[in-house]
């Protein structure tokens, strides 16, 4: 009889697809699997099994311990929160596998060190770390995430580029909406039709011009992608918008300001390209998840580290580049 799994996935986009390599190795030993995610990034793990969703903490919980029915052979938490590592307990899975973190090893059978190097590579080498439980051999050459979703292709102008100006909690990491503008407007009088893409309350974009297309709050996550899949080039801060355009696009500018590229940057496949802006000062990268502006310039300002990444340098590159 085939083992069971079940896996708590993370809730941020940008994670939740860095989690999809590891998805990509279990379903290999696994088949079908049952995924619990955040209500809103269900669109992401299509294609990998059967999906359950939670709203909030306490619809995790509740949904984890009506699990328990199903006897589980295996569960694995790959977030290191407290709560999510609770809530595979509670499935009962005969094996848990987890990062061993924050007092919540007793909820696991299986605890996976995290490497002191963990914050100096990539994030993906330390998530494949969670596979040797399940003695799986790991090819570190191919970890780009591979999307199974079926995506409906958007109609988009050409020449085209996408811009997300935003990203969730962290503020900071904001290149800045007049920087947007100005590069949205050095893109239209170049010849190329500009998409501005976003999605959250009190989101506006300050400009208006015929061949700049505002679809802020009219998208889905899964629409993003179609459209994303279209586009010549996709514009972003280290944020899950660029995360989304390492499954579909060809071309991608990373704009990192506060925190660090060689952690977080998007995965991408061998017919990708990918330009990462990113200038490191003496106080890069910065403690920048306890800060939410920058002590070096004027509230409301980017942040220092920002300010030689010019609109005018991320137009070069595209207009270089096409």
């Amino acid at each position: 009889m085939e083992e069971k799994i079940v896996v708590r996935t993370p809730n941020w986009v940008g994670d939740a697809i860095h989690s999809l390599v590891v998805l990509n190795y279990l379903s290999k030993i696994f088949g079908k699997m049952v995924i619990i995610c955040k209500q809103n990034l269900k669109d992401i793990f299509e294609g990998y099994g059967e999906i359950i969703t939670f709203r909030d903490k306490k619809d995790y919980f509740k949904k984890a311990w009506f699990l328990r029915k199903r006897r589980f052979d295996w569960g694995l938490v790959i977030p290191i929160s407290f709560s999510s590592a609770f809530g595979i307990f509670l499935t009962n899975a005969k094996n848990r596998v987890g990062f061993s973190f924050d007092s919540r090893d007793l909820f696991l059978t299986y605890k996976v060190k995290i490497p002191k190097w963990w914050k100096e590579r990539h994030t993906i080498y330390t998530l494949l770390l969670l596979l040797k439980p399940f003695g799986i051999k790991v090819d570190f050459d191919v970890v780009h995430p591979e999307y199974k979703g079926k995506i409906e292709d958007k109609e988009v102008r050409r020449p085209s580029v996408a811009l997300g100006p935003w990203v969730g909690t962290y503020k900071i990491k904001e290149w800045g909406i007049s920087n947007y503008v100005e590069l949205a407007k050095l893109l239209i009088k170049e010849g190329y039709w500009v998409y501005v893409f976003g999605m959250g309350q009190g989101l506006v974009f300050p400009f208006k011009n015929e061949k700049l297309i505002n679809l802020v709050n009219k998208t889905t996550l899964k629409d993003v992608l179609g459209y994303l899949k279209k586009m010549d080039w996709v514009v972003g801060n280290d944020g899950g918008f660029i995360h989304l355009a390492s499954l579909v696009s060809k071309r991608i500018i990373g704009i990192y300001g506060p925190s660090s590229p060689i952690w977080t940057s998007p995965l991408v496949g061998k017919h990708q390209k990918i330009f990462i802006l990113y200038d490191k000062l003496k106080c890069s990268p910065c403690d920048w998840k306890n800060k939410y502006k920058c002590p070096y310039v004027r509230a409301g300002e980017p942040p220092l580290c920002f300010k030689n990444l010019t609109p005018q340098k991320i137009y070069e590159i595209i207009k270089n580049e096409t």
